[in-house]
């Protein structure tokens, strides 16, 4: 009976630490990683230690493990998403902002340090000719307006005072991927 409760335990906080691992990481930054691998020891000494003594232990242990990586494929994947019709990048010194625009007029711009990424930050947008409007503006420090323009192969941030595009050194993204008609 303490084998399978000592299963059952580790298999429930590995399957939850893994569904709550992005709130973890955010919250604890590099250190979200230990509980996660301490209920991935502990799932694994389980199977090895009742390998011949409990079948219904490993049975338990073994659905968990398949479960959580499971959830950590479909989590990482696209196989739920929108089809990508823009991808765009803004390179700064030791940063990276990644812009992803989806079909279903849904963004994620995803930022990137020397650190490792941060949160994802997701909204709705539109585009009206060469205007890429952020209909949810989360950009609270203004680093990126709710209004940008597309022109030819940049996503540009901001205007000069001659009104021509500002292209310096981390004012606009650069497009690796675009797949719009109507816009440019």
């Amino acid at each position: 009976m303490a084998r399978k409760l000592v299963s059952f335990i580790f298999s429930v906080l590995f399957v939850t630490l893994i569904i709550f691992s992005d709130s973890l990481y955010n919250r604890f930054w590099i250190f979200a990683v230990l509980p996660i691998f301490v209920s991935t020891i502990g799932i694994l000494f389980v199977i090895f230690l009742n390998i011949k003594k409990d079948k219904y232990a490993v049975y338990i242990s073994l659905i968990a493990l398949f479960l959580g990586l499971s959830i950590v494929i479909v989590k990482e994947t696209e196989i739920f998403k929108s089809r990508i019709v823009v991808k765009a990048v803004l390179v700064d010194d030791l940063s990276a902002l990644e812009l992803t625009l989806r079909e279903n007029n849904k963004f994620e711009l995803l930022p990137e340090s020397y650190l490792g990424r941060s949160e994802s930050i997701n909204g709705n947008y539109k585009i009206e000719g060469s205007k890429l409007i952020f209909l949810d503006n989360p950009f609270k420090d203004k680093l990126i307006a709710d209004t940008v323009f597309i022109v030819n192969n940049k996503i540009i941030l901001r205007y000069d005072s001659n009104g021509k595009p500002d292209t310096t050194y981390a004012n606009y993204f650069r497009i690796d991927k675009f797949e719009i008609n109507n816009a440019r």
